[in-house]
């Protein structure tokens, strides 16, 4: 039984190990010197909703800690999802081309690429921009044209520009953001597309459902109360 997280559950399960598999392996170098190594192949079933996934252990001799003991690496398939897409992500469909930059960033969160992430939200931004008010020859144009029409506002674009600085820091300065730095910018860039192209939209429902303000010279059935006194 290992207790390892659950994709589907949310959170660390104990799991059933279904099969068990080493490979393990030796070469020789020279005469006087060879190196070797083992993958341990796990295949595991959550004890609660039933998932299954492939946990990888595996060491090099050459890889060492510093008491000479082998480092043991330590992987899944699918890879721990840590921070999940959001419940509205599915109704960005009609805007794909939005939703798989996106999608694209989960998945670079999931492997633990986080550099590539922050590259991923710069290119969300940029994308969203160029589909609002057109591609204007230059970043920093486009970001000047998509406050003036209204599409953010003087305190939401200070907000965007920390997430542009990151992926920018990312791109140019072999920067790696840390995961705070990164569930920052997520939550910046998720609120942008869920402002533009989907929040606008939910409200006007939300509106169009909400009665009529009744008047205060009528009665609850439209009638005045004097003419039912009638």
């Amino acid at each position: 039984m290992f207790t390892v997280h659950c994709n589907k559950c949310g959170g660390e399960t104990n799991h059933i190990s279904l099969k068990r598999v080493e490979d393990r392996w030796e070469q020789e170098i020279n005469e006087a010197f060879s190196v070797c190594g083992s993958s341990t192949y796990h295949l595991l079933k959550c004890a609660g909703c039933g998932e299954i996934k492939l946990r990888v252990t595996s060491w090099f001799s050459e890889e060492t800690d510093m008491g000479g003991e082998p480092i043991v690496k330590e992987r899944f398939y699918p890879p721990a999802i840590s921070r999940p897409k959001p419940r509205w992500f599915h109704m960005l469909d009609a805007n794909w081309h939005i939703a798989k930059l996106l999608d694209e960033v989960y998945t670079a969160t999931y492997n633990d690429a986080k550099a590539l992430a922050s590259m991923g939200l710069r290119a969300v931004i940029e994308a969203v921009m160029i589909d609002k008010v057109g591609d204007n020859r230059s970043f920093a144009k486009n970001l000047e044209i998509f406050q003036a029409q209204g599409y953010v506002s003087a305190i939401q674009r200070k907000c965007l520009m920390a997430a542009l600085e990151l992926g920018h820091a990312s791109i140019h300065r072999g920067y790696e953001p840390t995961d705070e730095q990164l569930d920052t910018a997520i939550d910046i860039v998720e609120g942008l597309v869920h402002q533009l192209y989907l929040l606008s939209s939910n409200a006007e429902a939300v509106k169009s459902k909400i009665p009529n303000r009744a008047n205060p010279t009528l009665g609850p059935t439209g009638r005045s109360p004097k003419a039912r006194a009638d």
